[in-house]
């Protein structure tokens, strides 16, 4: 065995090197010739190699250890290791696998390694070179789902000056279902002169006009700092305002109301006694007016001169008393 001590020689060594043991190392693709010469004799020997594409060695999953919660996705990179050394991104062309129902991966294009949580546990999730069947995985733990994001409702809303609005806070998490939170979240105002926002057990979320102004009410989860807010307009006091006159049946009557609630719908009622009598029935429209009109029934008093009294009902109860003169 001559080995050790012959001289090594490669035809190209662009191609191909040799070291002085007789270890060949391909660079690149092509054919070379090796010679092992014996320095004392100069007696040759020779042997053709042929240098090849490299070969993939090994797959690289990275992250190598992931978290991400029901609903939430983690992107995961697989990297090819040839035999020249060189590395590439072969995140497209591996077939992606999970080894549970715990988290899905995907082989759709444009989302390649994209896991999905589906269900608090531990999966493994490979990457499998198609050609060579080379692995690589990696680690993901899938942790209970997440607050995603806080809807107020009604979003938009208006009421008058002493009048309440409740608001309800429902949570949207990360694994697409649904909460009431409106019992466990802060609420608050963004402007006390204007309205103002209960945390107090049995009225959370309700908010009470004080001055006319808008704010937004805001729910906040103390944990995660997730909120979702909503707009109220405090309007002035609701006003009432009776526009009549004398008729053989009666008094014909124009009422206006003012700073309603938008969409709310609104009786106006003529008082004689104890008993009320319905004049006229309308909704409100979306800037808080209303206007309809009636008729006051012939009874006693009713289309006589002086002193009548007029009230605007909702589903609340009583809204506002008015009282106007009746002089022809």
């Amino acid at each position: 065995d001559l080995t050790a001590t012959s001289t090594w020689a490669s035809s190209n060594t662009a191609t191909a090197t040799i070291s002085s043991s007789g270890l060949a190392t391909g660079k690149t693709t092509g054919a070379v010739t090796i010679s092992a010469t014996d320095p004392t004799s100069l007696v040759q020997g020779t042997a053709a190699l042929t240098v090849t594409s490299a070969s993939l060695v090994a797959l690289t999953v990275t992250p190598p250890i992931a978290s991400v919660p029901a609903g939430e996705t983690v992107q995961f990179t697989a990297t090819a290791h040839y035999s020249d050394l060189s590395t590439q991104d072969v995140t497209t062309s591996v077939t992606w696998t999970s080894s549970g129902a715990a988290a899905t991966v995907s082989n759709s294009t444009h989302s390649h390694g994209l896991a999905t949580g589906q269900s608090v546990g531990a999966v493994t999730i490979t990457a499998t070179d198609p050609s060579s069947l080379i692995q690589g995985t990696a680690a993901l733990t899938i942790t209970p789902a997440v607050l995603a994001s806080i809807a107020v409702s009604p979003a938009a809303s208006a009421i008058a000056q002493g009048q309440t609005q409740q608001f309800k806070a429902t949570g949207h998490y990360s694994d697409q279902t649904v909460q009431d939170l409106t019992m466990s979240v802060t609420w608050s105002s963004s402007s006390a002169s204007v309205a103002t926002a209960s945390n107090t057990a049995g009225s959370q979320g309700l908010a009470t006009g004080v001055g006319a102004g808008s704010v937004l009410v805001t729910a906040t989860d103390s944990l995660s700092g997730v909120h979702g807010s909503a707009q109220l307009s405090v309007g002035q006091t609701p006003l009432l305002v009776i526009t009549p006159s004398a008729g053989p049946a009666g008094a014909a009557v124009q009422a206006q109301a003012f700073s309603f609630h938008p969409r709310s719908s609104i009786t106006i009622y003529y008082l004689v006694g104890k008993r009320s009598h319905r004049i006229c029935h309308a909704r409100v429209a979306t800037n808080g007016a209303l206007q309809c009109n009636g008729t006051i029934p012939v009874l006693s008093r009713a289309g006589a001169m002086g002193q009548h009294t007029m009230v605007a009902k909702g589903w609340r109860g009583h809204l506002v008393t008015t009282t106007f003169m009746l002089t022809n």
